[in-house]
């Protein structure tokens, strides 16, 4: 008992010692902060077009020379094939052909979406002073279902919420919990999101506006590795929605409600005194799309938040969409302008809604596509083919964007799952293929896994030979 009491006094004094660091960076710092942004400020107000872009620069090279911190922000950081040469599919083709010769060969690669460049957002673990704290109230059983965290949230404080003050640090919302202080949404969805980093799994924050002047609600997503999309978590209600069995993101909720607005004649962000067109009762008929809560946590609230909806679905909330460009944010904040802070977030909105939301000043327009890529996705490449009519083999690269990257995992064929280190593999074209009719098939599969041990969506690589003579007596 002496042990755990003298180990949550630790805990208290290194949270403390931590928030007295920020405090003291902040006001060293404050000035510098205060004077340069409203220079740049005064400069994009006084300057339209390209002295905007001017403007915008000079913060960014003031912060980089005269005030700069240590950042471990980027992307996430799997290996990347990056600056290999690749063969091109013609050139791996010719060089197969020698190894199979009077045979067509097929190459089929159906790796998840990789993108060439860096995510538009970044990806940072949650401190180990959260893990700690969580570690003591996290329930048993659901690591592989990060979702579940927003029942073990729903139970840490009463069944209110409330409109303020809020915590904007994740440990201080969790002492506030433990203590038995209502919580706002805002700190709940920020305990889920850090939750689940603490678990290793993929979250954010997600501001929703209705008319584009305040925000209105704040849930979160979370990356689901095994079905290779982001669904839309609301911890304040502890559910999800669904759509003919398959969970939303807050962008399908956000085109569910801008469908539902054109087939009434709406558009735009819609006064509240024309919501009622839409017709309560008729949401499920319109969209398809049900409230599935995740447990009995928070049923009070739930029950109270929808029927007031004027949708049933909340989905008048969803007329602006924007997605932070760090996954804490809200725990510690940078000036515009900032290195660390490059974009502070992409927003996702109506096509047809010309005009950007006044409700925050450094919104940035990005496609759904950008900012939902496949997180922990990997790209297989090939780098040049050994010629050998009895062994041909393949020379591999890896890539991924996998925040916490370990290592990858290989399946040759059939053969069971091995962990490789580094990005590269030889593959050699004699495991015991598939035979149709004399046609062969050899497949390679990958997949990364993270340093909490979550796995990838699988990515594979499928070669097809098949010979001529038989092609030509079929047809």
């Amino acid at each position: 008992m002496l042990q755990r009491t003298d180990w949550k006094l630790e805990q208290e004094r290194d949270y403390f010692i931590h928030q007295q660091e920020l405090a003291r960076q902040a006001k060293a710092r404050w000035g510098y902060r205060l004077a340069v942004p409203l220079l740049a400020v005064v400069a994009i107000s006084a300057f339209p077009g390209a002295a905007q872009r001017l403007a915008a620069g000079v913060v960014a090279l003031y912060y980089q020379i005269l005030d700069p911190v240590p950042s471990s922000a980027s992307a996430p950081t799997g290996p990347l094939a990056g600056n290999r040469k690749k063969l091109l599919p013609d050139g791996l083709l010719s060089a197969l052909s020698s190894s199979f010769p009077n045979s067509q060969i097929r190459v089929e690669n159906s790796p998840p979406m990789v993108p060439d460049s860096p995510l538009p957002f970044a990806h940072q673990p949650t401190s180990s002073l959260f893990q700690d704290a969580w570690q003591g109230s996290r329930p048993v059983g659901t690591h592989e279902e990060p979702w579940r965290w927003s029942e073990a949230i729903g139970r840490l404080a009463p069944e209110e919420t409330i409109d303020g003050p809020i915590n904007h640090h994740p440990i201080a919302a969790l002492k506030e919990a433990q203590r038995g202080r209502p919580l706002h949404q805002r700190e709940r969805a920020q305990l889920f999101v850090a939750a689940c980093l603490a678990e290793g799994h993929s979250a954010r924050l997600i501001e929703l506006s209705g008319d584009g002047q305040v925000w209105t609600r704040v849930a979160s997503e979370v990356f689901d590795p095994s079905a290779g999309r982001w669904f839309l978590v609301d911890p304040e209600l502890n559910g999800l929605f669904e759509q003919r069995g398959e969970r939303l993101s807050a962008s399908d909720l956000q085109a569910a409600w801008n469908t539902w607005k054109r087939e009434v004649g709406l558009a735009g962000a819609v006064q509240r005194e024309k919501l009622s067109l839409l017709q309560q009762g008729q949401a499920f008929a319109r969209t398809g799309i049900r409230f599935v809560p995740i447990g009995p946590a928070r049923q009070v609230e739930r029950e109270r938040l929808l029927s007031a909806s004027l949708t049933g679905l909340l989905l008048e909330h969803f007329e602006y969409v924007a997605i932070p460009a760090r996954n804490n944010f809200a725990t510690q904040d940078y000036p515009p302008g900032h290195p660390v802070d490059t974009a502070r977030f992409g927003i996702v909105q109506d096509p047809d809604t010309p005009r950007r939301p006044t409700v925050c000043p450094y919104l940035d327009v990005h496609s759904v596509r950008a900012l939902y890529p496949t997180i922990g996705g990997s790209r297989i490449d090939v780098l040049d083919a050994e010629v050998d009519v009895r062994q041909p083999r393949l020379r591999l690269s890896f890539a991924t964007y996998t925040p916490n990257f370990d290592h990858f995992q290989v399946r040759v064929g059939a053969a069971p799952w091995q962990d490789i280190q580094g990005d590269l593999f030889t593959w050699t074209l004699n495991e015991p293929a598939l035979s149709r009719s004399n046609r062969r098939e050899f497949s390679i599969q990958v997949r990364s896994v993270n340093r909490s041990g979550i796995i990838g969506p699988l990515s594979q690589m499928r070669l097809s030979v098949e010979p001529l003579r038989l092609r030509s007596s079929q047809l």
